[in-house]
């Protein structure tokens, strides 16, 4: 069997080409979104919203967050009293249960939209920690980690669309205030979430990601290796956050999000062999995160929004100036956080697994 990888020197996010497709850019589409379009999909939202009971977005909300409580989440945590190779299994046992979990509710014929939505969110997100329990614990598995690498990421990248649908979806409402009537804008199509090719591809490409995670009898791993792991992981976090962020570009942005959350994950998945102000560290990482993505959704939405009329290029620049904002909460969370060096994360990994 060939063995896959990613192409060597680039960096594809098959998130990023979804949203743009919706708003437009893959094809080389001409079609924008009008301020009445704009409205009409607002008004579409906030219907829906208001049929399930819920409340109107604001600034802070991130997509049916408030449906993502239903969606139970198996997440594991290393445990320094349970030996580092049994503790590592328990955790990658942990986090592909959950995943399994939230695909399966969101495939279910008997939950409604908001439901699967969150399901999906819930799937995607816990992708994301098991790429950073990828990372933390490859030692485990060295010489399955690229198949790990490439199955997650193809299993992110199958429920893309209709994540970054309710994503743009939402903040097409916040911008717009009050909303007239439904009617999906041009260039942000409606995205099935129940769509059976998208589930079985992602559950196809979890069962490979198990499979090149397993961590067997005898995995060549200890506490060590996992404080240098996550001592790495940190120090690159933190180049991101001391650099200049002016003039960069939205896929430099998009890399230090990444950096940000895969640093929030490792910490959150380290589970009492690191505590105190780390805890502190990871709250705001993960806010550094989510400005970081609230504002690459506002970038992409106001590129999609026809600036040709007076309403249309305040629209835009509303979507412009949150966006701004965004990254300059983006820049003081993960600052606050990242004052320290790696090598105290590593000193205190090691700290706390000592004798373990």
């Amino acid at each position: 069997m060939t063995k896959r990888t990613a192409p060597r020197g680039v960096r594809q996010d098959a998130e990023l080409d979804a949203r743009r497709t919706m708003a437009g850019h893959a094809t080389g589409a001409t079609a924008r979104i009008t301020p009445a379009q704009a409205q009409r999909q607002a008004e579409r939202s906030q219907a829906q919203r208001s049929r399930r009971g819920g409340g109107a977005a604001t600034s802070k909300s991130r997509p049916h967050h408030a449906a993502h409580a239903a969606v139970h989440m198996a997440r594991g945590t290393l445990e320094r009293t349970d030996g580092c190779r049994a503790s590592c299994r328990a955790l990658v046992e942990a986090e592909f249960a959950g995943v399994r979990e939230a695909l399966q509710a969101a495939g279910d014929p008997s939950a409604d939209q908001s439901e699967r939505a969150a399901a999906i969110h819930a799937f995607r997100r816990g992708l994301k920690r098991m790429q950073a329990a990828r990372t933390l614990l490859q030692d485990a598995f060295p010489r399955s980690s690229d198949a790990a690498a490439v199955a997650l990421r193809d299993a992110k990248s199958a429920l893309a669309g209709s994540r970054a649908q309710d994503a743009l979806a939402l903040l097409l409402e916040e911008i717009c205030g009050a909303p007239a009537q439904a009617s999906p804008p041009i260039g942000i199509p409606a995205v099935a979430h129940d769509a059976p090719d998208a589930l079985v591809r992602a559950a196809s490409a979890v069962e490979r990601a198990w499979q090149a995670m397993r961590i067997r009898s005898g995995a060549p791993i200890g506490w060590v290796d996992i404080a240098d792991r996550a001592s790495r992981a940190w120090d690159r976090a933190r180049a991101r956050a001391m650099d200049r962020w002016l003039g960069h570009s939205d896929e430099w942005l998009h890399e230090t999000r990444k950096r940000f959350q895969r640093c929030a994950d490792q910490i959150a998945a380290l589970g009492n062999c690191a505590r105190g102000p780390m805890g502190t560290a990871r709250r705001s990482l993960r806010a550094a995160a989510e400005s970081l993505g609230r504002a690459r959704d506002l970038g992409i939405l106001a590129s999609a929004i026809d600036r040709s009329s007076p309403e249309g290029t305040a629209l835009a620049d509303r979507a412009d100036s949150l966006r701004a904002d965004a990254i300059r909460a983006a820049r003081a969370h993960a600052r606050a956080a990242l004052s320290r060096s790696g090598d105290s994360v590593q000193r205190t990994v090691r700290c706390r697994t000592r004798g373990a």
